[in-house]
């Protein structure tokens, strides 16, 4: 299960069902991400939140398809909001990405 919420101290994303705090480099755990492109002929490459999204500044207005590890579903997640001013506000649109073919 995935909770995904952030904290001032640290400003980084994490799962608080399954994490006491963030990681920059694994959290949030039970996620994959992959930067999500128009191009039908693109191919998705999943990895780890921080590799696939950047740094924070870089976080909003980007598209991600995010796949949910344990659950194995996708969801499509596009942040519109990411407060740099220490009060850990963020937020998004989501929906789910039922049609989304991943090749092995």
């Amino acid at each position: 299960m995935v909770w995904i919420t952030r904290k001032i101290s640290d400003g980084q994303i994490y799962n608080i069902k399954s994490e006491d705090s963030a990681s920059k480099v694994n959290s949030p755990s039970g996620t994959l991400w992959a930067l999500s492109n128009s191009s039908a002929s693109s191919k998705l490459v999943f990895t780890k939140f921080r590799k696939a999204a950047g740094s924070p500044k870089e976080f909003a207005d980007k598209e991600y398809i995010v796949l949910l590890v344990e659950e194995k579903q996708f969801i499509s997640l596009e942040f519109t909001s990411w407060d740099q001013g220490g009060q850990a506000g963020f937020s998004y649109n989501r929906s789910t990405a039922q049609d989304l073919i991943i090749e092995e």
